[in-house]
């Protein structure tokens, strides 16, 4: 195993290596072959749409149901504001879930209540309980993994969502098909004008996925959706709590483009925050949803370096690592400092990778940064975020972090909130 901290050799490596380490095998028993952890010949083929359903024109049109449904997080995060500490990792992983799930399924998520909920619980236990058998690799060996008890209970969590996915991908057809009733014209839940969910464009772009090709594809975007938004916005608003100089320079901008005005958010309004845009990449800088990226070597290559890599080698591009190189970003590389990325050298943009890079990059990562200046945004105009007393945080005390479905706060997300 190699493991790489510096951009060229990172970018040669994840411009180079398309197959992704033996480590990723344990996600395919629940989204198969869905493009994140596919073997390349397949990931070429799904990329290609994955694409056209992430074009710009089409994820813009979500930053109203993200706008919709921060205001219930804003109405949820009222109750508990001026009660002193309080931890907005719940409220938050409720809210991701809910806008991912329907930017990605569809309205009609809304009218199966009963099942949604016991999908999220299994959907997310799944994926922690994943990152803990990562942590064992003896239990990779699936023939072992099996005489265990926990390989029944996955197994059940997998049944529940596969049976929700399934069922939301066939009402989806039927509705596209002209077999079936939407929503209703009363339902609040409505969408707006033309915006399709990202399972009726995968139906449309793929002319012929079939239900397990949607399911694996919808559990893809689903995970990638939640990952990024759920990490990236809990620590974004501890930062912001513990740096209130940042904090009242965000809010200002907020004063300057929404003028004072409580309509909901729109797109042309979220291309405006440039301060808020530093301060999400800053913290994805910081604190990475994705430590690490697995790659493995289908033949021996050379590295910029010279170093020649062998035939079955695991890479590791060390993300956290690079982000914080003193090399690109200076002595004061461990520091939460925004302003950095106001004036970012091309030497440090290349240092900096939060969705990967090379050609199985992210495709979706527009779609994370809409739904966190929303989040950020909502909830700055609504509450003054105040440090919490149950930790302390300073350049000897940095946040500490723990690795499950996304990187969390070991202190969860813990913050005061204020009413402006």
């Amino acid at each position: 195993m190699v493991s790489i901290s510096d951009p060229e050799p990172a970018k040669f490596v994840l411009k180079t290596c398309l197959d992704k380490g033996s480590m990723t095998l344990v996600f395919r028993h629940m989204v198969g072959n869905g493009s994140i952890f596919a073997q390349e010949k397949i990931w070429r083929v799904r990329r290609k749409i994955n694409a056209m359903v992430l074009a710009p024109r089409h994820v813009n049109k979500f930053t109203d149901v993200f706008a919709r449904n921060s205001q219930v997080l804003v109405e949820n995060l009222a109750k508990i504001a001026g009660t002193g500490d309080v931890s907005v990792w719940e409220y938050l992983c409720n809210h991701v879930i809910q806008s991912a799930c329907e930017t990605t399924l569809g309205d009609i998520v809304n009218l199966h209540p009963n099942e949604f909920q016991p999908f999220c619980e299994a959907f997310m236990s799944y994926f922690d309980n994943v990152i803990k058998r990562l942590c064992q690799p003896w239990l990779y060996n699936i023939s072992l993994y099996k005489l265990l008890p926990e390989a029944g209970r996955q197994s059940a969590k997998k049944k529940i969502v596969w049976s929700f996915i399934n069922n939301l991908v066939i009402r989806n057809k039927e509705i596209l098909e002209g077999k079936g009733d939407g929503l209703t014209e009363n339902n609040n839940n409505t969408r707006a004008g033309d915006t399709k969910s990202l399972l009726e464009l995968l139906i449309k772009y793929s002319k012929g996925y079939s239900d397990t090709e949607l399911r694996e594809e919808s559990l893809v975007l689903l995970l990638a959706s939640i990952d990024t938004t759920v990490s990236v916005g809990g620590f974004a608003l501890v930062l912001l709590s513990q740096h209130q100089d940042v904090q009242d320079k965000v809010y200002e901008e907020i004063q300057q483009v929404l003028e004072d005005s409580d309509r909901l958010i729109g797109m042309d309004d979220v291309k405006k925050f440039k301060y808020l845009d530093a301060v999400i990449k800053e913290t994805m800088r910081v604190y990475p949803t994705t430590p690490l990226i697995m790659r493995k070597c289908k033949s021996d290559i050379k590295l910029p370096s010279g170093l020649v890599v062998k035939e079955g080698t695991q890479l590791v591009v060390n993300i956290y690592g690079l982000h914080r190189n003193p090399k690109y970003w200076g002595p004061d590389a461990n520091q939460f400092r925004p302003e950095r990325f106001l004036n970012a050298t091309p030497e440090q943009l290349s240092a900096y990778m939060p969705f990967s890079s090379g050609p199985r990059n992210c495709a979706g990562y527009r779609i994370g940064e809409i739904s966190l200046k929303v989040i950020i945004v909502s909830i700055l105009q609504k509450f003054r975020l105040k440090p919490s007393s149950s930790f302390t945080y300073d350049e000897q005390n940095p946040l500490r972090m723990k690795h499950t479905l996304v990187t969390k706060h070991v202190d969860n997300f813990q913050l005061q909130l204020e009413r402006r």
